[in-house]
């Protein structure tokens, strides 16, 4: 599905982990592969109010950003890490996901 650059004028990206752990005869850590995601078409608003969203496990956050983009096939899990850039595609901030809701015709992330 194609989406105009007005509706979505930023990009995101997220961390995906692969692998890691510990092995089971030494005890020693395993690292884990990481990468990013492609770019992802989005929206972000600063909250500058400091304003706070009661989350669905009845939890309280206080969040930095709004993150409006396409629904996507997997939810994002608390703590994934999230880069996001502006229109002209330079990373301008990496934080960590406090909510990701999924709504009929987009996705919405708090971080």
């Amino acid at each position: 599905m194609s989406y105009s650059r007005e509706e979505y004028p930023h990009t995101l990206t997220y961390m995906i982990t692969e692998g890691g752990g510990t092995n089971p005869e030494t005890g020693n850590p395993i690292p884990a592969d990481i990468s990013w995601s492609e770019p992802l078409p989005c929206l972000y608003e600063g909250n500058g109010r400091g304003a706070t969203r009661a989350m669905p496990d009845m939890s309280v956050v206080t969040y930095s950003f709004d993150v409006y983009l396409p629904v996507l096939p997997s939810p994002v899990k608390h703590g994934t890490k999230i880069r996001l850039y502006d229109q002209f595609g330079e990373k301008r901030y990496e934080l960590s996901c406090k909510g990701y809701e999924s709504y009929q015709e987009h996705s919405r992330l708090w971080l």
